[in-house]
């Protein structure tokens, strides 16, 4: 989890140098590299996660911390730099077009209580919240927004932006054989909360896959039991038998969720469409699947038929 990683790193490095310089992209134009919710956080010692989007920008804006940090200087400020060459007051340095808005404030001891209030609640998966203005950064518990980040700039000295956080993505992998193994290690990198589910006790690659925030070994009878519906939530179905895939689209065809993916041939597919048909399943419904799952890159083996299905997930998330 990309955002968890962030703020322990801030938390610890505050802890052992008493400072952290944070930049968050809050607003972004067009084609910027850097999008609206990007962050980065920089020690004294030029140690750093995340990114801001790259390039010339980054690059000077990470050595203007350095130099900040080391000679004690606390900063918080929000400029909107512009990708368009040297053409511009407020250049980036980059050629890339469009603009972005960046926060930069030196966190402090004095942050650590709502630092470790973002930890608790991403780990918690809580619904809450990160505001930024003109006084800094503070962490909103149970104020969740509609939309995902909110900015909203008059002038200078009135503007706040809201992120939602610890609201992930989860993403439901139904099957916890080798493909279920290889889909996990890859969705862990994208910042879902994966939840790997089998009817199977005591398999192998159920034991060892470390990439899931929860394993759960389940009738998949019971299986909506498990299942948070919503625009948050993906399904990934990679069971080992076709009985069980079909057993499984039953339960959640007529429920809401933003993807649902079956992995199978083109021939097992047909098959396990035609007798959903025979079930009274409509066109409607059973168009909601995608199936085979992934996009179409003639993959084999279980990483790469995970490349794909993570790659699909994506295109529907971002679209």
């Amino acid at each position: 989890m990309k955002e968890l990683s962030l703020w322990k790193f801030i938390k610890s490095h505050i802890e052992k140098d008493g400072a952290v310089i944070l930049m968050v992209v809050v607003d972004s134009e067009n084609s910027s590299p850097g999008r609206a919710g990007f962050k980065m956080a920089v020690t004294k010692n030029k140690e750093m996660i995340g990114s801001i989007g790259g390039g010339r920008m980054e690059v000077s804006l990470v050595e203007d911390a350095v130099k900040n940090l080391n000679a004690y200087k606390n900063v918080l400020w929000l400029k909107k730099l512009y990708h368009q060459g040297d053409s511009h007051e407020d250049s980036s340095g980059m050629i890339c077009s469009g603009a972005q808005t960046i926060f930069t404030i030196t966190l402090e001891s004095g942050n650590i209580q709502d630092i470790e209030k973002i930890i608790q609640s991403i780990e918690s998966n809580l619904k809450s919240a990160i505001k930024l203005n003109p006084d800094g950064l503070t962490f909103v518990e149970q104020n969740f927004l509609q939309k995902e980040i909110v900015f909203n700039f008059k002038n200078e000295s009135s503007w706040f932006y809201q992120e939602n956080i610890s609201h992930q993505d989860k993403i439901y992998i139904i099957g916890g054989g080798h493909v279920g193994l290889a889909l996990s290690r890859v969705m862990s990198l994208l910042d879902f909360h994966i939840v790997l589910i089998d009817s199977r006790p005591s398999l192998k690659t159920m034991e060892v896959n470390h990439f899931a925030n929860e394993k759960k070994v389940i009738s998949y009878n019971e299986i909506l039991n498990h299942l948070d519906e919503g625009d948050h939530s993906y399904i990934a179905i990679v069971s080992h038998t076709h009985e069980t895939d079909k057993l499984t689209l039953q339960k959640l065809l007529d429920k809401n969720f933003k993807y649902i993916g079956m992995m199978g041939s083109k021939s097992k597919v047909k098959n396990v469409m035609n007798e959903l048909r025979q079930l009274g399943y409509n066109e409607d419904q059973l168009k909601r699947i995608h199936s085979p799952i992934g996009i179409e890159i003639n993959s084999e083996t279980p990483e790469e038929i995970a490349i794909s299905i993570a790659a699909e997930i994506i295109k529907v998330r971002n679209s």
